[in-house]
């Protein structure tokens, strides 16, 4: 083909006077009358510009075949391209040692200077100390001087009378700092649980079936006290508890000497500090200083008499404050674990609230006990001899 296409390009580009003589010459010289006659008519063709413009659209057209041939046997053999360089590459390796070869072993030096670029994971460093810990934690908690948000309520409890109840309900989480609490719970508008405190005293209502109030000071509140509630702790604790208030400051007089240390999973700082002459024990997350578990510890047994899981932190909205907002846990639970009792409390809609949601009368007893119609109220620091006098009595 190539030959042929060499042939009708010479042949379509030389001078007509060429073409004229080699018409010539193929006149006079003697052939059969059938192949001179085919190659007269050929050649004639060839002397005109209509010939030559037929050779050279021939010739393009042989060209263009040429190309798609050589095109198709480079798209058919990939691999042999591949191949060769491949071996190529492997000749050049072979010939010349890479820098990074695998069979050179590094050296010693070497070896330290890679240990030394490379930085160490914050468990096998030291533990912050107390005083960064408390300092982070206490700068969140001071932002949480007001919280105001949706409630789901669950607790789990033995009543007075030695029944198991389990009640849950929809209600309101509402605190003011350092000592308000109101904790409600309820059904379709009706409340059917409420905890609550001020500064001085703390309360439980069973607004529900008995129409009861208990209410006792802070100052003599005892254990004993607190289970005859049937809630897991006292509820100025629930705040603590909750990761809310402060941790304590580090000051000399303090019986306990906190010493963060790393969990065995090196995951999660752990120390014990001292709150009220009871010894509390802190699980804080190392990245965020937010507690994940907390604990108060029986003095007796070293054992956790309380335990609170803090999980899933979302912001708590501050209105007119446009710097990045504190974190609050949303779920929350405290078990008793002498009683078995437990309280569950999932949170939403958090914000900093105002004077139509955090009302005084929230965090006022005596308001209360109007407003849902307590009918009795137990007095738990009120002396109990009522009880021997009344078996007395019987006993005449």
């Amino acid at each position: 083909m190539s030959a042929a296409f060499a042939l009708l390009k010479c042949l379509a580009l030389q001078p007509e006077g060429l073409v004229r003589s080699s018409r010539g010459s193929s006149e006079s010289s003697s052939v059969t009358p059938g192949r001179g006659r085919t190659r007269t008519l050929f050649s004639s063709l060839l002397c005109s510009w209509r010939g030559r413009a037929f050779a050279a659209a021939l010739a393009a057209i042989l060209s263009l075949s040429a190309c798609a041939t050589d095109q198709k046997k480079m798209i058919s053999s990939p691999t042999r391209t591949a191949n060769t360089a491949e071996k190529s590459t492997g000749s050049a390796r072979a010939s010349k040692p890479i820098s990074g070869d695998s069979s050179k072993k590094p050296t010693a030096s070497a070896k330290q200077t890679a240990a030394k670029q490379q930085p160490k994971p914050a468990p096998d460093l030291p533990p912050p100390t107390y005083a960064d810990i408390a300092n982070a934690y206490n700068a969140r908690a001071a932002r949480l001087q007001r919280v105001w948000a949706r409630a789901v309520v669950s607790v789990d409890f033995t009543d007075d009378e030695g029944n198991r109840r389990w009640e849950q309900g929809e209600g309101h989480f509402q605190v003011i700092q350092p000592s308000k609490m109101a904790l409600s719970a309820g059904k379709l508008g009706e409340v059917m649980l409420w905890i609550g405190c001020d500064t001085d005293r703390y309360w439980l209502i069973d607004a529900k079936e008995k129409h009861r109030a208990w209410v006792g000071k802070h100052s003599a509140a005892t254990r004993q006290k607190i289970e005859s509630l049937g809630v897991p702790a006292a509820p100025r604790d629930l705040l603590a508890l909750a990761g809310i208030t402060p941790l304590p400051n580090p000051t000399n007089d303090q019986r306990l000497d906190p010493q963060p240390r790393w969990s065995n999973d090196k995951k999660t700082l752990i120390f014990d500090a001292d709150r009220t002459g009871t010894r509390w024990r802190y699980f804080i997350n190392p990245k965020t200083y937010e507690p994940s578990r907390i604990e108060v510890i029986d003095p007796a047994t070293s054992e956790p008499i309380l335990t609170a899981t803090l999980e899933l932190y979302d912001n708590l909205t501050i209105r007119g404050d446009g710097t990045l907002p504190p974190r609050i846990a949303t779920r929350f639970r405290c078990l008793h674990h002498p009683s078995g009792s437990t309280l569950g409390l999932s949170i939403t809609d958090m914000i900093d609230g105002g004077p139509t949601k955090l009302r005084e009368q929230n965090f006022d007893f005596d308001a209360l006990h109007e407003l849902l119609g307590i009918k009795d109220t137990i007095d738990l620091d009120a002396p109990r001899p009522a009880a021997a006098a009344v078996n007395n009595e019987g006993r005449d």
